[in-house]
């Protein structure tokens, strides 16, 4: 009769240990898979951040080179040649040492100036000579070994036309590719990760860290390139370097254009996280653990069947079903000792110890994102405020434009208006496509109002605009302002400073000044008249513009020097 009640005592503690165990073994797969991938996720995420940063860095080199070449394409000397333009050039390469040599060819290719010495240079077989003459205008190169130089470079290209339309001669301006070594440095990237920049045709321009098997102007694995050219504008991939280790790649292309073929892709490898593959192993050292633990205790178990009857099996069998149930608090509360029962009870203590403080973990973690989304919810709740009291000043601007000069409305009453609710739906829009809803991004906002004002209001005759705006944001408190006062500006000086048979120049800049800001509009037009005063006028977009000056916290000043131009003096905003 002992055999049946051996068995017995035998099945109720395999149970046990294994209806405490096998839960604890599925909740320790789970919280170590989750945990590895939230740290790859964090990696992916990394990579994305850093590409993406390193593509509008670049994105700004070529449009300050854009902007740069622009300009002295217009330079009497530069278009004249000759030791003028060699003079020129100098002294812009010896400003900008990121640039190997600038110069100046012909339309057939012959050198016709050059910043450094050189002689008999002919480019008319360089692919970039003949994409600028194609493009006539701004272009992009590829991979080469200066002829001027012998330096490994990234050509710019900006055509000159001749008063007939016609390419006249070719700037180049060329891009070190050593420039780039102080950038990667300062990434400080984890060990194991590349960075590398290709030309459209898949031709090295800078690889990070070098190696002798991946030379510039080498082309990167074809498999790569190809995955690259299928995917689109910006991606993860998981593919191996020339190295074959293996990483997952952010990549980033750049265009001239939205509809241009990328002229330059920026590459990121990152291996795989350092602390996804120890979590891997001490998820697998845990689960081994925990295994060990298991087979031990059931051994011990068929031996010492007599020994565990009483409280203290009962203790671990209620124990190990309420853990089972989900109550993490569950201990055996068994006073520590040497038997194997005892150390059984200790393990799975300390198993449901680990287990509740993980489930405490992933608590604090979903109460740190409830707030975060109550946080949101706060400013969306503002802005919300603040779209009302812009549809609230809406009313406000239609009562003073309907009651001014006399009570009626004039000609222009329902352009004006329409032009002064579209600068304020420009905030709001621009607010949406940002993922920072605290404030306006000048230097995205100022340029789309200025051409939104400029469609509705130029002259037959047209406008050439010109603006120059630097890095600035605006609190969202004082976006609406700006935005009307701006408005105003730039509508009166279509109004009363463009001519009406010929195209018309328009300058609007934003520039540091005095620790603050200082936004300047100019025309060249007639000027202002003799004693010009905005509160003496008979136009209420002057009087606005005054009134949104102090509203700023802004200075106001005009002169009439070639045409009308209006400064406003911002003091430092926050997000400046």
């Amino acid at each position: 009769m002992r055999t049946p009640r051996l068995s017995s005592i035998r099945a109720a503690l395999f149970t046990v240990v294994l209806g405490a165990m096998l839960p604890a073994l599925g909740l320790l797969l789970w919280a170590g898979a989750e945990h590895a991938r939230h740290l790859q996720e964090e990696r992916v995420q990394d990579a994305r951040r850093t590409v993406a940063a390193l593509a509008q860095i670049q994105e700004r080199i070529t449009e300050n080179t854009r902007q740069m070449l622009a300009t002295l394409a217009v330079v009497p000397e530069v278009r004249g040649g000759g030791p003028a333009c060699a003079a020129v050039l100098k002294s812009i390469l010896d400003q900008n040492p990121q640039y190997a040599n600038l110069l100046l060819v012909d339309a057939r290719g012959d050198l016709a100036s050059t910043a450094l010495d050189a002689a008999g240079v002919n480019i008319a077989d360089r692919d970039y000579f003949r994409s600028a003459l194609a493009a006539r205008g701004f272009a992009t190169g590829e991979y080469i070994v200066s002829r001027t130089t012998g330096e490994p470079s990234f050509p710019f290209t900006q055509a000159l036309l001749d008063a007939d339309g016609n390419v006249s001669g070719v700037l180049v301006a060329s891009l070190r590719l050593s420039s780039y070594a102080p950038l990667a440095h300062k990434l400080r990237l984890p060990p194991n990760s590349m960075l590398g920049i290709v030309d459209r045709a898949g031709r090295r321009l800078y690889r990070y860290p070098a190696q002798a098997d991946s030379p510039l102007g080498g082309v990167i694995k074809p498999e790569n390139m190809a995955a690259i050219t299928a995917g689109p504008d910006a991606d993860i991939l998981f593919l191996s370097d020339q190295d074959d280790l293996p990483r997952l790649y952010a990549y980033k292309k750049l265009r001239l254009a939205p509809r241009d073929d990328p002229y330059m892709t920026l590459v990121l490898g990152m291996p795989e996280s350092p602390l996804a593959a120890v979590a891997r192993s001490a998820l697998a050292r845990n689960v081994t653990l925990l295994v060990m633990v298991t087979v031990l205790t059931l051994f011990w178990a068929w031996f010492l069947a007599e020994t565990v009857l009483g409280g203290r099996l009962q203790a671990i069998t209620s124990a190990a079903a309420r853990i089972r149930e989900g109550d993490l608090s569950a201990r055996t509360g068994l006073p520590p000792d040497s038997s194997d029962i005892g150390e059984v009870a200790q393990a799975l203590d300390r198993m449901a110890e680990s287990l509740q403080q993980r489930e405490l973990e992933r608590v604090e973690t979903a109460e740190t994102m409830t707030r975060s989304l109550r946080e949101k919810e706060t400013l969306l709740r503002e802005i919300h405020h603040r779209v009302k009291n812009n549809l609230q000043l809406i009313l406000s601007l239609v009562r003073l434009q309907a009651m001014h000069k006399g009570g009626e409305p004039g000609p222009d009453f329902a352009a004006r208006m329409e032009n002064r609710i579209r600068a304020m739906a420009l905030v709001h829009e621009l607010l949406y496509e940002s993922d920072d809803l605290g404030g306006v991004d000048l230097a995205v906002y100022v340029p789309r109002l200025a051409q939104a004002v400029i469609r509705a209001s130029a002259p037959p005759g047209g406008v050439q605009l010109s603006v120059d705006i630097v890095p600035a944001r605006l609190p969202l408190d004082q976006a609406v302002p700006f935005a009307l006062l701006l408005n105003e500006l730039l509508t009166n000086a279509c109004k009363y400073g463009l001519p009406p048979d010929r195209p018309g120049r328009l300058d609007v800049s934003l520039i540091h000044a005095d620790d603050g800001l200082a936004l300047r509009v100019a025309d060249e037009g007639p000027g202002l008249p003799q004693g010009f005063d905005p509160l003496q006028g008979s136009s209420l977009g002057m009087r606005l513009v005054t009134g949104l000056a102090d509203q700023l916290g802004g200075a106001l000043s005009w002169t009439s020097d070639n045409g009308a131009v209006f400064t406003l003096h911002l003091p430092p905003f926050g997000g400046s």
